[in-house]
């Protein structure tokens, strides 16, 4: 075999065709069993960014989605504390807190300490999430909100 019918046998054009990486050694070269040509359509199915429904969020989502998800829901400003609350305590805590805060919600809402107004859903979500966990969680989570609101 020449080496002009091993060029135009085993490397295409490399600007047509995209390398798979299903391939085989023979006699020291490598060989494509494979070449799939290039597609605008499928590169963009390749790359298509992933999107989720808040509304139907689940403990599957990756953590990302879930805070997102929480921040959404609950229409809360500080999505780096709900993230915090995200990583350090688990989705599926996470998510059982926002249910909760969500039927408490129907159901009226909670008052405020003084009792003049209601609690915005985030801070019910804030009120169950200190009630429910470890001191210690709850002292991370806040951590860096404190240090904020002090400077």
């Amino acid at each position: 075999m020449s080496k002009s019918t091993i060029d135009n046998t085993i490397l295409p054009a490399v600007d047509d065709y995209v390398e798979t990486k299903e391939h085989r050694f023979e006699n020291g070269l490598v060989i494509q069993t494979s070449i799939k040509k290039v597609d605008d359509t499928d590169l963009y199915q390749k790359n298509k960014p992933i999107r989720y429904d808040f509304k139907k969020v689940n403990a599957e989502y990756p953590d990302y989605a879930v805070a997102g998800a929480i921040s959404y829901r609950l229409k809360e400003k500080k999505q780096k504390l709900i993230h915090r609350v995200v990583g350090r305590i688990g989705k599926e805590k996470a998510l059982e807190l926002l249910f909760k805060t969500e039927e408490i919600e129907k159901a009226g809402g909670e008052l405020t300490s003084q009792g003049d107004r209601r609690k915005e859903p985030g801070g019910v979500f804030m009120g169950l999430l200190k009630k429910e966990l470890p001191e210690d969680d709850v002292k991370y989570i806040f951590t860096v909100e404190n240090e904020l609101e002090s400077a």
